[in-house]
């Protein structure tokens, strides 16, 4: 919570200061949008353990995602802002195991929503080559093919196994300072580190 009340305390500072600029600057905003629907079976009996300790795996539907992806780009002059959200809305009941779950409506009813990106960007905000992002965001350090050692910012995201390689977005403040050509130096401070996400099927391992 504190952590939270400190990046909203931050944005309204910086909102503060960049109000008179944008006053003055046209305000550009565009919008994108994607709906997508998942669904996989399992064709093999995985389950593991016995019949007083079964995690299970059984032939079936493994997965029913229904996703709608909102996009949201605000630009006025030097500063942006920037908001990805996902609605979720899975097509079967999550994790019952007994009667007493059936009356809660998280797991009977599930979905879940997720701020991939919620930032707010200055470019040149007080010099020429300083560009400062606060908020949620993914920082991706040096290029890689599927696995990077060096991208070491974010924590991977292997909740689903087909988009391995993905990562967790994280409320970060970065700032990049970029004197001459391509050259850039770039500060991140995290104040708290978010864990990597793990597929649905991680118990039966």
């Amino acid at each position: 919570m504190t952590s939270r009340s400190s990046l909203l305390s931050s944005l309204l500072m910086i909102a503060a200061l960049v109000a008179p600029s944008t006053a003055r600057a046209e305000v550009e905003l565009n919008w994108s949008g994607m709906i997508r629907t998942d669904m996989r079976f399992r064709v093999n009996d995985i389950s593991v353990g016995k019949w007083y300790n079964k995690t299970d795996g059984s032939p079936g539907v493994s997965r029913n995602d229904n996703l709608f992806r909102l996009k949201l780009v605000a630009e006025a002059g030097r500063f942006a802002g920037v908001a990805e959200i996902d609605f979720s809305y899975y097509g079967f009941a999550m994790g019952l195991e007994g009667f007493e779950d059936i009356y809660r409506q998280e797991l009977v009813d599930s979905f879940r929503i997720e701020a991939r990106a919620a930032y707010i960007q200055a470019n040149n905000i007080f010099i020429d080559g300083l560009d400062l992002r606060i908020g949620q965001q993914v920082v991706a350090w040096g290029v890689g093919d599927q696995f990077n050692p060096t991208n070491v910012i974010n924590a991977p995201d292997v909740e689903d196994p087909l988009l391995f390689g993905e990562q967790l977005a994280n409320v970060m403040v970065k700032l990049d300072y970029s004197p001459k050509g391509n050259f850039v130096f770039s500060a991140v401070m995290v104040p708290i580190f978010r864990p990597a996400l793990l597929p649905r099927s991680a118990p039966l391992g």
